[in-house]
């Protein structure tokens, strides 16, 4: 009998042995594939397994820029007010002319007075993108909701205060004190600006363009396209934008994977709105036609962004973050790839 447990305790050790050796493979291939592309991007990465907790990080201490990856902390803020009673996913928002973004989405041409419920715009955010969606859903939020909720969750280096039309606007100059600057003036003085000079020219853009239609929108974007430079697009996208770290992420996907940050119920919701995500071919990219992915993607100039869990088998899941910045003209599939080919590195070494 006790030879019989020696055998299995040697043999369990063997196997967590070779697990981590596994591990360390792979976090050193990953860190290797990063440095290759320093020349022409920035990548940061955060791997946790969930039910062991080990894991590593890349370039973690830089802050981020989200994309549309800050919609994952937003979803969870609101699905937390749903769970308090404070909000239901049964509610039915009217998408204002203050809620129309130019972007991802088809939302942004919805007749005026349309209504949906709370659970479609969440939906249409994380599967497809939306923008007006996740403003509909932000601006229904009190300010610095989502960073009181993030802070309350551990969530410490994770800044979510701005929704997509006004960060939108501001780069392109549409606010008084911003008429007449370049990207690169606008973005130095919006990075020297207070919390509170910058709340308020938020409140100030929204204000000035509360008449703005979506076309107007569109026409604006399109003429700053023929005269911008890719350079300048990404010094102020980067200097506009919400903004996080990888191991945020993969901390709040953990803890939303284990249930300590909402109920069953809203977990369950959470999960099927992350699995509806339409753009696969970053985190899921290269792995096995079936693995399960939750995950949500963000993307602007300069920016490529993707963060989710994998599952590598029924009692194995991984929370994964890969946020790529500083990205060289023409490398946003390269990016992308990049991060496609880290999922692939650590899913082969978790399996």
């Amino acid at each position: 009998m006790v030879k019989n447990i020696i055998i299995l305790s040697l043999l369990l050790l063997s196997l967590c042995t070779a697990a981590n050796a596994s591990l360390s493979d792979a976090e050193s291939a990953v860190r290797t594939l990063a440095e290759s592309k320093k020349k022409y991007m920035d990548i940061g990465v955060s791997f946790r397994h969930i039910e062991t907790g080990k894991g590593f990080v890349i370039e973690n201490s830089k802050s981020y820029p989200l994309a549309s990856a800050y919609k994952l902390p937003l979803m969870l803020c609101v699905l937390k007010k749903c769970e308090s009673g404070d909000m239901s996913l049964k509610d039915m928002i009217e998408i204002r002319n203050a809620d129309r973004c130019i972007g991802s989405g088809e939302l942004q041409y919805a007749p005026a007075g349309k209504k949906y419920s709370l659970s479609h715009l969440i939906y249409e955010m994380m599967s497809s993108s939306d923008n007006t969606a996740a403003d509909a859903v932000f601006n229904r939020l009190k300010r610095n909701e989502t960073m009181d909720f993030l802070k309350a969750c551990g969530i410490l280096h994770t800044n979510v205060y701005i929704a997509n039309r006004p960060s939108w606007l501001l780069s392109l100059g549409e606010y008084s004190d911003f008429k007449g600057m370049s990207s690169y003036e606008i973005a130095s003085k919006w990075m020297k600006m207070s919390s509170r000079d910058r709340f308020y020219a938020i409140d100030k853009v929204n204000s000035e363009n509360s008449s703005l239609t979506i076309a107007q929108f569109q026409s604006i974007e399109d003429a700053s396209e023929s005269s911008g430079t890719y350079a300048g697009d990404v010094v102020i996208a980067e200097a506009l934008d919400n903004t996080g770290t990888p191991s945020d992420f993969t901390g709040m996907l953990s803890s939303l994977w284990k249930g300590t940050v909402l109920d069953k119920t809203m977990r369950e919701k959470a999960l099927y709105y992350l699995a509806s995500c339409k753009y696969n071919s970053r985190i899921p990219g290269r792995l096995p036609k079936g693995t399960r992915v939750w995950h949500k993607t963000g993307t602007i100039c300069g920016c490529v962004n993707d963060a989710g869990i994998i599952e590598f088998s029924s009692s194995s899941h991984g929370a994964i973050a890969v946020f790529v910045r500083n990205i060289s003209d023409g490398r946003q599939k390269e990016a992308a790839d990049a991060i496609a080919e880290i999922s692939k590195i650590i899913y082969e070494a978790c399996r």
